[in-house]
């Protein structure tokens, strides 16, 4: 069994670029996987590892914008709610006034 092991250099060919510390800052959270360390300051991680968190990243992004359309839709649900009502109001003020004439005569 081979395990391909990817550098720095092969993150960033996959376009996950970022800054030494702040991948460092990352990994420190939890929020990256941590590399292998192979000797020295030679640092890898496994190709599967990285796919997988890649697979999860998107998975939340998708996530987040199906999120993002239920709340646009209960957005526009409650707009038009709200201008249902107005418009309901509009049309009761008319009868209002007429019944507090009467009362006042």
């Amino acid at each position: 069994m081979t395990i391909k092991m990817l550098s720095r250099d092969d993150l960033n060919a996959r376009g996950i670029r970022f800054h030494p510390a702040n991948l460092s800052r990352l990994i420190a959270k939890g929020k990256f996987p941590r590399p292998v360390k192979l000797g020295g300051n030679r640092n890898s991680w496994p190709e599967d590892v990285i796919d997988k968190w890649l697979q999860m990243k998107i998975a939340e992004a998708e996530a987040n914008a199906l999120d993002d359309k239920v709340v646009a839709a209960r957005k526009a649900l409650a707009q038009n709610a709200a201008k249902a009502r107005a418009a309901k109001k509009r049309e009761r003020e008319p009868i209002l006034k007429r019944k507090t004439e009467a009362e006042a005569q």
